[in-house]
């Protein structure tokens, strides 16, 4: 890989010094945004099961043939993530741009803007 982008160390004539910066990123760029979390708005998909443990077994221990699933829900929520301008103790980095102790990742909020059960 790095022959084709650099070429020979005797000679750069034959590397490929015409492909563009957005080709060699093209790669990164798909990539980004499907690994980072900096969006604000998640699709949360869920199971969830109620257990009723037996009293004949230990607490600590599921036995198949005695416990059971009670009840299975499952589901996905939206979930909007936001800042709430109302609260008290939000910085202010127009007027302090230089304030690196603070970060708004502390004063984020969520709410629920959609539920849907899976229903087989």
């Amino acid at each position: 890989m790095t022959d084709w982008w650099n070429g020979a160390l005797n000679t750069q004539k034959d590397a490929m010094e015409l492909t563009g910066d957005n080709t060699r990123e093209s790669p990164y760029n798909q990539l980004y945004p499907r690994l980072t979390t900096r969006s604000n708005v998640f699709q949360v998909h869920y199971r969830v099961q109620s257990l009723r443990k037996s009293r004949s077994t230990s607490a600590n221990r599921w036995d198949e043939t005695r416990d059971m699933i009670s009840s299975d829900y499952r589901g996905s929520a939206i979930l909007e993530r936001y800042l709430d301008p109302n609260i008290t103790g939000l910085p202010n980095f127009i007027t302090n741009p230089g304030n690196s102790s603070a970060a708004l990742d502390d004063h984020y909020r969520f709410r629920v803007i959609q539920r849907k059960q899976f229903a087989p």
